[in-house]
């Protein structure tokens, strides 16, 4: 019974060790991002410069569009999932209503250039 309750706590012990994290706090765009990383193969920024690094890949800023509902694979932007999201960031719906009527149009043929422009057009306001 003795050597029963010892592979018990050790098979606890083991498993626990080997148990992914959980991140509970994690920011959803970090998640998102996160997983966009995982999937592209990118790895993340070393240093404090997270956002500059984000802002320049176009592939994974085309990745998160994705997952946000603001874009789908060939860099089209879906006025709805935009303005969906930029309302939850607490913006009046006077400012939403601007930055989709301004940054809510393609600007490229290439989606990953798309994703870019529109990310750069909406942190001008946000």
């Amino acid at each position: 019974m003795q050597k029963l309750a010892l592979f018990a706590v050790a098979f606890c012990v083991v498993g626990v060790a080997l148990a992914k994290p959980v991140e509970k706090d994690q920011h959803p765009f970090d998640r998102l991002t996160n997983e966009c990383r995982a999937e592209l193969g990118i790895s993340p920024p070393s240093g404090e410069n997270a956002v500059g690094s984000v802002a320049k890949d176009g592939r994974l800023l085309l990745c998160l569009n994705q997952k946000l509902g603001i874009m789908d694979s060939k860099g089209n932007i879906d006025a709805n999932g935009l303005r969906k999201v930029i309302s939850e960031m607490g913006l009046p719906e006077s400012s939403v209503n601007e930055i989709v009527e301004r940054c809510g149009k393609q600007t490229s043929d290439k989606a990953e250039e798309n994703a870019i422009e529109l990310f750069r057009c909406i942190h001008k306001d946000v």
